[in-house]
């Protein structure tokens, strides 16, 4: 529900956005507990969407810190098939700790703006 009205929700006040933002930035979470359901006749997303072209450099900078990752923390490898780890990666990254994060930028970028004595807008 924190959530919700901090990213989503566009019949409340900037105010009330602002301090529910602060709360999911600090509570590092947002309230999500509900697991998410598995359709096994969803269709696939490269069904759906087209891929795009990612640049060879990027891709080599993504595996580079994919195996800082585990090397660093000392994860094995074989960690990644296992169900507990797939279900974290679904559950708790995609809802509490993205939505954490842009609730962190959201409220970094709202101070900036707040501190700023004359501001531009351009079209």
């Amino acid at each position: 529900m924190q959530g919700h009205i901090a990213l989503n929700c566009l019949k409340v006040s900037p105010e009330v956005k602002s301090l529910f933002l602060e709360k999911v930035k600090n509570n590092g979470h947002l309230g999500y507990n509900k697991k998410i359901k598995i359709s096994h006749n969803q269709p696939k997303i490269d069904e759906i969407f087209d891929s795009i072209k990612i640049d060879q450099a990027k891709i080599e900078m993504a595996n580079r810190a994919i195996v800082k990752f585990f090397a660093c923390c000392g994860i094995p490898f074989h960690i990644i098939e296992n169900p507990f780890f797939i279900d974290f990666l679904r559950t708790s990254l995609t809802e509490d700790m993205l939505n954490a994060e842009i609730s962190h930028v959201i409220t970094e970028i709202n101070l900036k703006l707040n501190n700023e004595k004359n501001l531009t807008l351009d079209t």
